[in-house]
């Protein structure tokens, strides 16, 4: 997986650009091979708020230190922030 330098940080996301936002990293996950945490992020739309934070928390922590994980990680830091939102 490509490490960008830069990323947009968005801390104003809706329902829906959450939503949004956590199939691109399931498909990010998918594409890096990064499985357990593609089956954590896959079928989130609809979840409770506090489903959502666990489903974020838990890839994570399966990303920790993990090589090629630093985009997956920012995203999903940039998720949980914004899940204040729902």
């Amino acid at each position: 997986m490509e490490e960008d330098s830069t990323m947009q940080f968005f801390t104003n996301l809706d329902r829906k650009g959450i939503e949004a936002k956590l199939r691109e990293v399931c498909a990010m996950a998918e594409s890096g091979k990064f499985t357990a945490v593609a089956g954590l992020l896959s079928g989130t739309d609809g979840k409770s708020r506090a489903d959502l934070e666990q489903c974020v928390k838990q890839s994570i922590s399966a990303l920790a230190d993990t090589p090629g994980s630093r985009v997956l990680v920012s995203n999903l830091e940039m998720i949980q922030v914004n899940l204040a939102n729902l």
